[in-house]
């Protein structure tokens, strides 16, 4: 089989594309963060963690299904070199989901009263 450069390329590409929406993703959680009172450095290392976290999960998960299913003979190669970057752009966009979960939950205001112990409530019918 031939090495395929056109293929090469087209991943570096992508995970070129995929670093630049993880660098501009980390920013506005880091924004956001800083804005609405929470430890931006925190949030904005979280976000990375499971920007490249998800990637590779998932990148591994679809990796080892792939290979199951060229071990069984139930794909040719040709076959899967096709969906090879449908596959790349899937886990990119859930990998970005998981970064949007994050900037969702910093873009709330920081409740300053939440580490305030509150009085439980009474069921003594008084």
């Amino acid at each position: 089989m031939a090495f395929n450069y056109q293929k090469t390329v087209r991943s570096i590409v992508l995970i070129i594309i995929s670093l630049i929406i993880l660098f501009i993703a980390s920013y506005y959680v880091y924004e956001a963060a800083k804005k609405n009172g929470h430890n931006a450095l925190i949030w904005t290392v979280l976000a990375v963690f499971a920007f490249i976290g998800t990637y590779l999960f998932l990148l591994t998960a679809f990796g080892i299904i792939i290979n199951i299913g060229l071990g069984k003979s139930v794909w040719t190669m040709s076959s899967v070199q096709y969906v090879g970057e449908l596959v790349h752009l899937v886990i990119l966009g859930l990998s970005m989901g998981s970064v949007i979960l994050i900037l969702r939950q910093v873009s709330k205001k920081k409740d300053k009263d939440s580490l305030v112990e509150k009085p439980l409530p009474s069921f003594d019918g008084k």
